[in-house]
This record gives structure tokens, C-alpha cells and sequence, in this order.
């Protein structure tokens, strides 16, 4: 089964099945982390890289999150000039991941969507599964020139036997 753990409040691990849509997920959180059903919460990596969960409340958990991965729960403000904000929901969140630090609060660093579907392949892994399709691609291709090369000199070498029958009559 594909389950991620998710840290929150007094060091409390949930364990998360990822074969589970998004929007079933939040509210699971929310309830298992003690926060209201109302809570907008977010997941973020071991890295401090936010998930945006808002963003893709219909694809299922193994979507945007691995297995066997670390994440910390967090919850989201947005104030009234439509700026989020972004607060760890883990109170001694240093003493087990030392450096970690959310994207948002990082100097000098725009935030990356690592969650989102546009950089998702449509297998779900990535960019990762486009570098493997291309470079199968390139195989398959040198395989085709290849075995069109070998084509072309056995013709040519049968033409040639074939020609050399015609003349021996």
C-alpha cells in the first residue's frame, strides 16, 4: 500500500494512504490533527517544498506525493489583499527535521510548485518519465536506422548475387 507520514502538533505521526483522492484526504488531516473541518491546510516535504493540495483536490494522493515520504502538515491563512501564509502545524518541527524551512520563508527564493500537474508527466512521475520516453525514443530510432542500414546491404548483396547468376548463364 502506498502510505506517506504526515508529522503535526506534539510530535503525532498519521500515516496517509495515497490511493485516496485529495479532497478525501484534507478533511481526514484536518480531523486527525485535532484542526477544524474549515482549516486550509497544506503538506510540504522534508525540503520545505509546498504541495498546494488546494490546487488538485481531484487527483488522487500518489499524484503528488511519494511513498514512504515525510511531510509536514501546515495550514494556510490568506489575508485580505489575497496573500497566503503559511504556518507549520508541528510545534518542535526543528528537533526532528533540523533544516527545514518552508519555501515562502526561504531568502532570495521564488516559490516552486512542486505539486503541480503542469510539471507532472501523464504518468504522474515527473519530468523524469519524459527524459525516459525521449532516450527510449532515441533508441528505437537508432534500432530502426540500424536495422534499415542492415536491410539496404542484404538487398544490395542479393541483387548483386542475383546479378552475378544472370551473368554466369
Amino acid at each position: 500500500m502506498a502510505v506517506a507520514h504526515v508529522f503535526c502538533g506534539d510530535n503525532k505521526r498519521i500515516y496517509l494512504n495515497l490511493k485516496c483522492q485529495v479532497r478525501r484526504m484534507v478533511p481526514y488531516l484536518c480531523s486527525e490533527a485535532g484542526c477544524p473541518l474549515d482549516t486550509v491546510i497544506d503538506l510540504a516535504d522534508v525540503e520545505g517544498n509546498l504541495k498546494h493540495l488546494d490546487d488538485n483536490m481531484l487527483d488522487q494522493g500518489y499524484q503528488h506525493l511519494q511513498d514512504s515520504a515525510k511531510y509536514i502538515l501546515c495550514s494556510v491563512m490568506v489575508d485580505a489583499t489575497g496573500a497566503k501564509k503559511y504556518e507549520v502545524l508541528h510545534k518542535n518541527i526543528q528537533t526532528i527535521f533540523p533544516d527545514f524551512v518552508l519555501e515562502t520563508e526561504r531568502p532570495d527564493t521564488p516559490p516552486k510548485r512542486s505539486g503541480s500537474q503542469a510539471s507532472m508527466g501523464s504518468s504522474g512521475s515527473g519530468t523524469w518519465s519524459k527524459v525516459r520516453r525521449k532516450s527510449r525514443d532515441v533508441r528505437t530510432i537508432s534500432a530502426m536506422s540500424n536495422a534499415s542500414t542492415t536491410s539496404a546491404k542484404s538487398k544490395a548483396s542479393n541483387k548483386s548475387k542475383a546479378g552475378s547468376t544472370k551473368d554466369g548463364k
